[in-house]
């Protein structure tokens, strides 16, 4: 784990401060810079909605007509062209519809080549998927090293579920109290400064575990609230 946390020091260039009350921890969160490509300058959030819009018509649970097939097709030239011209969220939303026989046909290795490319490209979302399918063993043998590297660059994309990651995993891994102190450190970051859920349920269980019934109750409660939207 120590060597862990030196390759995540330099990554991130962080400096913390193991205070369990500290809020601030100064990572490099900063999103990646978009390129001169059309596709690539959307937002994920454009990318979505953009995608509802073309996938309107593109729905499962309906009988496959000659309209919904067009509807699907748009949808997946205006995924693969922003994809190709360096959005990776659009890699990650392709990645997925080949997990499934409809609408393209399942392809889990295509799927996988979009996620890692995806990743590549510093969407956040591509990189946690791959630091989950790694950390839970799915369709590839289970790698706590490889889940946190994944983690750790989904966390320095800006994406907080990323930060929950590596902070869950320096927990679950824990051999030392620094260890301990790091994971606390990247959910920490998470919970207060980033409006994660997960992180703050994580650290509710953390501290219920521990004995402190007074933090896993503050930690709960900004978790609800959170999820409800209320912060």
């Amino acid at each position: 784990m120590k060597t862990l946390f030196l390759v995540l020091a330099l990554s991130l260039s962080i400096n913390i401060s193991f205070a369990e009350n500290k809020k601030d921890f100064p990572m490099d969160v900063k999103p990646p810079k978009g390129t001169n490509f059309k596709g690539s300058l959307l937002s994920p959030i454009e990318i979505v909605k953009k995608t509802r819009e073309l996938d309107e018509d593109c729905d499962v649970s309906k009988p496959r007509s000659k309209k919904q097939r067009l509807s699907c097709e748009k949808t997946k030239k205006f995924l693969t062209s922003s994809c190709n011209q360096g959005n990776g969220h659009a890699c990650f939303q392709m990645s997925f519809r080949y997990l499934e026989e409809f609408p393209y046909g399942k392809n889990p290795k295509k799927a996988d080549a979009l996620l890692r490319r995806g990743c590549v490209l510093k969407d956040g979302e591509s990189c946690a998927k791959l630091g989950k399918k790694y950390q839970n063993g799915i369709n590839v043998p289970s790698n706590i090293d490889t889940a946190l590297k994944y983690y750790n660059e989904s966390c320095n994309t800006g994406y907080a579920k990323g930060c929950t990651g590596v902070g869950s995993l320096f927990i679950l891994g824990a051999k030392t109290k620094e260890d301990k102190l790091i994971g606390l450190a990247f959910l920490k970051r998470s919970c207060f400064e980033m409006k994660e859920s997960g992180a703050c349920y994580a650290l509710a269980d953390h501290y219920e575990k521990s004995d402190n019934k007074k933090l896993s109750k503050k930690f709960r409660t900004r978790a609800d609230a959170i999820y409800n939207g209320d912060i």
